[in-house]
């Protein structure tokens, strides 16, 4: 718990503290379209706030839904850092904190239905003026192997629950203005 305050403390130190403005990006995840002709059905949805040029939180929402065994759910979110280095397309994000809780579970083996995860991804960004968003990205999930019992779990459940994955998000970007600036204006 210490790691995850530090590191939230660090993340949002990095902001600009006079920031004017901020991104805010609403994605759906298109590869996700491929699994409704598989045993076990996946959404995805990411909500990004741009912090700064370089760094920025997403909130992904996944949902995985077993067909043939067992009718079991799994829903799953976090909060992930993202950061753009040299301020260009090419992003990288991390896990702060990420978890999955099984809504139904056809197995019943287990007390807890909470599973820690995390995972990692490299994507790059295509934002028209309009405000419509391509992000192409790879995840990898647990890639330093700490969460190695919740996958294999999860592994057991699904029969479709990939480590490595390729993810193609689209959305709308939308501009929000600090609303401490506009407060002084009306002042």
């Amino acid at each position: 718990m210490r790691k995850l305050v530090l590191m939230l403390v660090i993340a949002w130190s990095m902001a600009p503290i006079t920031a004017q403005q901020h991104v805010v990006r609403v994605t759906t995840d298109l590869s996700a379209l491929s699994s409704l002709f598989g045993q076990t059905i996946s959404s995805r949805t990411e909500c990004t706030v741009e912090l700064n040029d370089e760094f920025g939180f997403r909130v992904p929402v996944s949902l995985f839904f077993e067909r043939g065994l067992g009718d079991t759910v799994l829903l799953h979110s976090g909060l992930l850092l993202e950061y753009r280095p040299f301020r260009n397309r090419l992003f990288l994000t991390v896990s702060l904190l990420q978890a999955g809780v099984l809504l139904r579970d056809a197995y019943q083996e287990e007390e807890t239905k909470l599973h820690f995860l995390n995972e990692l991804a490299v994507g790059w960004t295509y934002k028209h003026k309009s405000g419509f968003v391509i992000e192409p990205q790879l995840i990898f999930s647990d890639p330093n192997g700490i969460y190695a019992d919740a996958y294999q779990q999860l592994g057991n459940r699904f029969s479709n629950f990939p480590m490595t994955r390729g993810s193609l998000l689209v959305g709308w970007s939308f501009l929000v203005k600090d609303l401490k600036k506009k407060e002084a204006c009306d002042d």
